[in-house]
Parts: structure tokens; C-alpha cells; sequence
């Protein structure tokens, strides 16, 4: 009998490791477990002055061979054409080229090599709601075009069901879109052993840059502290917006009682038994943090959007509150911290939910069925 074939695939994104942002870590998390089921993963990725053209991370070899200049009109040209070179190039070493957020110019270029060298291509939705990949794609010049030649890949990967509603928006058709989770290392993100008796603070991890919603967490935090709940908010990641949040911090009068701790390799190490975790974004994909949080047993604190209304069931496994709203924020950060049981409750019902659902070795597994049904399809 003849052995399966695996899968050969080209995992493309703008930015990989040692970038850590939600597509970067959740592209070197697949891939290194796609690797270890003995499918054949490389990545491409972004050229940067002080990293190496070629290196292998945990065991997946990176590319860093789409190249770019610093002039706004041939920006696009360089990362475009270059992508198309390394494809045509190494075309006899993949099978299925992945990418890594739609509205990326690797999307299209993916696209129209997966055409010309008949290879198979999955683009992944990175973002839904109000700041969607669709919306972003659309207002680049000549993003309705770009947008209408990425319906000829062969699948798009939505986290949400937003996700996919938006797709639909766009005439994308149900064949064309597979709904699968981010995944998460349960092993490494795991709840803590030690007890305590009530919780002490807020943890926030994400970018700070408009649009994830920090202002507004600050504004709860400050309510929180003012009725003797909470002594402390850890905000964990860099953006260009620190320096205005920790002048909102000043105003509020709370600055001494927020730590700004930037980027961080281990953020598990500020997921322990004295926090609550709120994720305050006005839009988003399938937040990691989210996922993460709830694997290490945390009560979370998530805004409806993206994939958390998919995740959690309000008040079962989490609490979920409407983005932009202090008040809601601050009401259910005092409804878990003045409850400890309830608060137990929640964090083993979240972790019991990732086991089930998004777990990196479940979401592998999904992959590859995607990469051998697409293989074994005949040519349109």
C-alpha cells in the first residue's frame, strides 16, 4: 500500500519571529507542529537589516527574502515582486502556499503564482469587526480589484463567525471558507498550583496602539481601585500609544498603580492566581491572549468582538462585555473579584473550554485534513 503524501508548505507573512504579534507567534506555533506530523513547513518572511536571509527557529526554516524599500511608491513594488521571485523560484518545494493576513501583498502575489504554477493557496483572515481585513484591503488603491482576483484561492481560514459572515459580505462562497481556531500550547499555558484567597489585579496584554481599547481599561481600573478592589493594572506590549495611556493614567490620578512593562517573552509569567484578565479591544481576530489566559484557568474579561463571542459563554466561561464601555468593564471586574468561587468557576470552565476546542495539537490535526483535502482536489 502506498504511504499518504504529506503536505509541502510555504507559510507566508509579513513579519515572523522574533516579531511577537498574534499572527507571528500563532504562524510559528503551527508551524513547528505541523513539522513535528512530518509535513515539510518553511516560512517566508520580510528582509531586515540585523536579522539573517536564513535561519531555522524551532526547527522550522525562515526565509527573510521579500525585500523592501523606504519610499511610500515602490514599497509595494519591492514586497510584491519579490515575493513573486522566491515563489517561482522554490516552486518545486511546496505544494500549498499559506498565507498569513488577506490584505497583505504576499496574498496576491501567492495568488497569482498559485495560478501560474498550480499550487493550492489558503489565506488566513487575520482581523473582523470594524477594523476587518476586507475594510483594510478596500482602502488601498485599487483594493476592490485586489480584493475581487483573492477570490480565485482555493480557501479562506476564518476564526469567527463573524469572520465568515464578513467573507460572505464579499461573495466569497461557503466552499471557498473553513473555520478554524488559533491554537495554543496547553502545555506550556497552564493553570497556576498556588492558592489564594481573592484576587488583587488586572491583567491586559496587546499592542498599544488605537484601536485595542487600553484607554478605556485604564478609565475601569481607575473606578475598580477607587472601591478597594484592585490595587494594580499590568499592562504587558509596546506601541506608540504608552506615552498617551500613561498620560490618561496621570490624569486619573492612578499612574503609580499601572506598570507598563512592554515586550515580554513569557507573558504565562503575569498569568497566576492573583489576576483577572480583560481583553478591551474595539476589534479583533481570535485574540492569542484571550485563548492563552483562558488555558492558564484565568476569569477573563473579553469585549464582543471576533472570535470571543465564539469562545466564551457569558458567565459560564468568562464574561463579556460591549467594547468601549469603562462600565461594563469595571462591573465585571467587581462581580469576579468580589467572588472567589466565582471566579475558581469561571478560570476551570475556560481551561476545560481551550482543551476541548483550541488546542495547538487539535488545530494542527485540522490543518492537516485543509492541506489534504486541498491536495487531493482536482484543478477547477
Amino acid at each position: 500500500m502506498q504511504a499518504e503524501k504529506k503536505s509541502r508548505v510555504l507559510m507566508v507573512l509579513s513579519y515572523f519571529h522574533p516579531f511577537r504579534g498574534g499572527a507571528e507567534n500563532q504562524a510559528l506555533l503551527l508551524s513547528e507542529n505541523l513539522r513535528q506530523k512530518g509535513l515539510d513547513v518553511s516560512v517566508l518572511t520580510r528582509s531586515f537589516e540585523n536579522l539573517p536571509a536564513f535561519e531555522t527557529i524551532r526547527t522550522v526554516p525562515v526565509y527573510r527574502c521579500i525585500k523592501t524599500v523606504n519610499a511610500r511608491t515602490l514599497f509595494g513594488m519591492y514586497y510584491f515582486c519579490s515575493c513573486i521571485f522566491f515563489m517561482i523560484l522554490k516552486r518545486k518545494q511546496y505544494d500549498i502556499l499559506h498565507c498569513h493576513i488577506l490584505q497583505g501583498f504576499h496574498s496576491v502575489a501567492a495568488v497569482m503564482v498559485g495560478r501560474l504554477c498550480k499550487k493550492k493557496v489558503v489565506i488566513k483572515i487575520a482581523s473582523s469587526g470594524v477594523a476587518n481585513d476586507f475594510i483594510h484591503l478596500k482602502q488601498v488603491l485599487g483594493g476592490k480589484y485586489i480584493l475581487r482576483f483573492l477570490k480565485k484561492a482555493d480557501r479562506l481560514v476564518a476564526t469567527s463567525r463573524q469572520s465568515v459572515i464578513e467573507a460572505h459580505r464579499e461573495d466569497f462562497s461557503d466552499r471557498q471558507i473553513t473555520m478554524i481556531p488559533n491554537g495554543v500550547d496547553t502545555g506550556r499555558f497552564k493553570p497556576s498550583v498556588e492558592y489564594v484567597h481573592s484576587r488583587t489585579r488586572i491583567v491586559c496584554v496587546g499592542r498599544l496602539v488605537k484601536g485595542k481599547g487600553t484607554d478605556v481599561l485604564i478609565k475601569a481600573f481607575t473606578q475598580v481601585k477607587h472601591e478597594g478592589l484592585c490595587s494594580r493594572l499590568d499592562i504587558v506590549g509596546g506601541g506608540p500609544e504608552q506615552s498617551a495611556l500613561s498620560k490618561t493614567a496621570a490624569e486619573l490620578g492612578c499612574v503609580e498603580d499601572i506598570r507598563f512593562h512592554g515586550e515580554v517573552g513569557n507573558v504565562e509569567n503575569f498569568f497566576d492566581n492573583t489576576c483577572v484578565f480583560v481583553q478591551p479591544s474595539l476589534a479583533e481576530g481570535m485574540s492569542n491572549v484571550i485563548l492563552e489566559a483562558m488555558a492558564c484557568g484565568l476569569p477573563v474579561v473579553a469585549t464582543r468582538t471576533g472570535a470571543a463571542i465564539d469562545i466564551i459563554q457569558d458567565g459560564v466561561n468568562g464574561l463579556l462585555v460591549d467594547a468601549d464601555s469603562a462600565g461594563q468593564i469595571r462591573d465585571a471586574v467587581q462581580k469576579i473579584m468580589s467572588d472567589e468561587a466565582f471566579a475558581r468557576l469561571l478560570g476551570s470552565n475556560a481551561r476545560k473550554t481551550i482543551e476541548d476546542t483550541c488546542s495547538i495539537k487539535g488545530v494542527t490535526r485540522q490543518y492537516q485534513e485543509l492541506y489534504r483535502e486541498l491536495i487531493t482536489l482536482k484543478p477547477a
